[in-house]
C-alpha cells in the first residue's frame, strides 16, 4: 500500500496565495518605513532615519516644514532646499579665494591685495593676518623727498594745524605775538636795545634747514631766508659773510659790476647756485625785514641794499637793515650792496 499522498491541486493554490499575502505585507511595511522614518519589522534602523540623524549631526535642515511631511522628512526637505547665507561680493574676498554667499554657486573673490603693506595703510589700522599699518611715520614718510625739512611751528600760520611727514601734528605759532608799545628795533641815540629787552623780537631769526649755498638767517614771520653779502671775488660773484661788494643797480658803471661781466642787480641773485633759487627782494620785503628785527639777525646790516623796486626807467629803491630807512636813488650812478632772498 502507498503511504504518501499527493498535495491535491488545491493545496498548491492556498501556499501560493499565502505566499503572496506575506510578501505584499513585507513590502508594504517596508514603503511605510521609508516614508515615514519608522523601524522596519525587522528591527533595522530605515534609510531615511539613517540620512536624517546625519543631518541632525550638521545641524543641517530644521525638523518643521509646510507642508508637514512628518519629522524626517521636513529635515530632508528644508536641508535640500538650504543656500549658504552671506554678504560678500566678488570684489570683497582676496583674488583666487572661492566662497558662497545667497546661492550654492561656488565664486571666486577679485579683491587684490597686492598693494597693501604697513607701508601703505594708515598708522594703526589693522589689516591681513596679524599686519598693522605704518603709515605715515618716520621709516615711511609722507614724502618720498626725505632730505626736505618738516614745517615747523613758527612756518604755520597761529592757530592752524599741520602735520609733518612723520604724522605728527603741528600747531602754528605764527605770526609772533603782536607788537607792544614801547617797542624799539633800534636806537642810536638812546639806551642800547637788544634782541632780549625788546619786545617785539621774542622770535630769534633761525638757520635754514637743510642750508643752502650762501644762506645766512630765516626770518619766521615772513618765511624768507635771507642769504650772506654778494662779492666780487676776482671776476666771481659769490656769497660772503665777512666780506661785500657794492654794484649798480643796471650793472652799467659799477667797478664791480663791470669786473664780473656787468650783471644787474638781479642777476647777481638769480644766477647764483645753478639759478633759479636767489631773487633780489622788493623794497617791502627789504623793510619787512628791518621791522622783523633784521638789524639783531642778519650778519653786516648795517648797510644800503639794492630792492627790485622801481620808481621809474632811471630809479629804484634802497633800504637800510640798520634803520630801515629806504630812499629813492639811480640804478647806473649809485652803487650799494645787494642781498638775496628765497
Amino acid at each position: 500500500m502507498n503511504f504518501k499522498k499527493r498535495l491535491q491541486p488545491k493545496a498548491y493554490a492556498a501556499i501560493a496565495i499565502v505566499l503572496a499575502i506575506s510578501l505584499f505585507s513585507i513590502k508594504i511595511a517596508t514603503t511605510k518605513a521609508e516614508q515615514s522614518g519608522d523601524t522596519p519589522e525587522s528591527g533595522a534602523t530605515s534609510r531615511i532615519k539613517t540620512l536624517n540623524d546625519e543631518l541632525v549631526g550638521l545641524t543641517f535642515g530644521t525638523d518643521t516644514d509646510t507642508p508637514d511631511w512628518g519629522t524626517f522628512w521636513n529635515r530632508i526637505k528644508t536641508a535640500a532646499k538650504w543656500n549658504p547665507a552671506g554678504t560678500a561680493a566678488v570684489s570683497d574676498v582676496l583674488t583666487t579665494k572661492t566662497f558662497y554667499a545667497g546661492s550654492r554657486t561656488l565664486q571666486t573673490g577679485t579683491f587684490d591685495a597686492a598693494n597693501l603693506s604697513t607701508a601703505t595703510v594708515k598708522t594703526g589700522t589693522a589689516f591681513g593676518v596679524g599686519l598693522t599699518g605704518a603709515y605715515p611715520s618716520v621709516t615711511n614718510p609722507l614724502s618720498g623727498d626725505t632730505g626736505a625739512a618738516d614745517a615747523t611751528a613758527t612756518d604755520v600760520k597761529s592757530g592752524l594745524e599741520a602735520w609733518d611727514k612723520t604724522g605728527a601734528l603741528v600747531t602754528g605759532t605764527y605770526p609772533a605775538p603782536s607788537t607792544c608799545s614801547t617797542q624799539q628795533y633800534h636806537d642810536s641815540y638812546g639806551a642800547p636795545v637788544t634782541q632780549t629787552t625788546n619786545c617785539v623780537n621774542t622770535i630769534v631769526w633761525t638757520v635754514p634747514s637743510p642750508v643752502v649755498t650762501g644762506d645766512d638767517k630765516k626770518d619766521p614771520r615772513t618765511g624768507l631766508i635771507w642769504s650772506q653779502l654778494t662779492l666780487n671775488s676776482a671776476g666771481t660773484v659769490t656769497f660772503s659773510a665777512a666780506s661785500n661788494s657794492s654794484w649798480s643797480w643796471d650793472g652799467t658803471t659799477d667797478v664791480d659790476s663791470i669786473a664780473v661781466g656787468s650783471k644787474t642787480a638781479s642777476q647777481l641773485c638769480s644766477e647764483r647756485n645753478g639759478g633759479g633759487v636767489w631773487r633780489l627782494p622788493s623794497q617791502k620785503e627789504l623793510m619787512q625785514a628791518y621791522i622783523d628785527g633784521s638789524f639783531f639777525n642778519l650778519t653786516q646790516p648795517s648797510n644800503n641794499f639794492w630792492s627790485s623796486t622801481e620808481t621809474s626807467a632811471a630809479n629804484a629803491w634802497a633800504v637800510y637793515l640798520n634803520s630801515g630807512v629806504t630812499n629813492t636813488n639811480n640804478k647806473s650812478t649809485n652803487s650799494f650792496q645787494v642781498r638775496c632772498v628765497r
